[in-house]
């Protein structure tokens, strides 16, 4: 089989006790080391895994653009990992109250729940909106007043 650089290839599935003999070819004018490395994969262990993330997974209930609420049923404390990009305008509560959020994966929202059946909501408020639309209201109050003197005052010319 012919594997590009930096690639992995599967190459089957066996049986444990299975000896396996690789070999490599390298051609061209290849400088530098090679190497090889062997990953197993345990599809068992995989599908445990699978059904034990799907047990407790959570019901959407409804969502939209600011707001996504389920219902989530935990057979023991745990954390949940929502595949929400986390920018600092997200929040979780349980059961409605505010719960602290946690950033996984150096971008994803996260939080821990606790045993038993919970209500989560998450909602998105823009970050450093309030700021700004304070501060475009400040720029327009002073710019109203700044105009409103000029035409009240004769003297001073009005840019067109």
């Amino acid at each position: 089989m012919d594997v590009p650089t930096d690639n992995h290839a599967y190459i089957g599935t066996f049986p444990a006790g299975t000896r396996l003999s690789v070999t490599m070819r390298v051609s061209g004018s290849m400088s530098g080391s090679c190497g090889i490395h062997l990953y197993l994969f345990h599809n068992d262990v995989w599908q445990q895994a699978i059904t034990s993330l799907r047990s407790s997974s959570l019901n959407i209930t409804s969502a939209g653009d600011t707001e996504v609420e389920g219902i989530i049923s935990m057979p023991s404390e745990g954390l949940i990992c929502a595949t929400i990009t986390q920018d600092g305008g997200w929040t979780a509560a349980i059961d409605g109250e505010p719960t602290q959020t946690l950033l996984l994966c150096d971008n994803l929202i996260g939080f821990r729940v606790p045993e038993g059946e919970h209500s989560i909501t998450l909602t998105y408020h823009v970050p450093g909106l309030t700021a700004g639309a304070l501060v475009s209201l400040l720029s327009l109050l002073i710019l109203l007043i700044t105009n409103f003197k000029r035409g009240r005052r004769k003297d001073i010319p009005f840019p067109v």
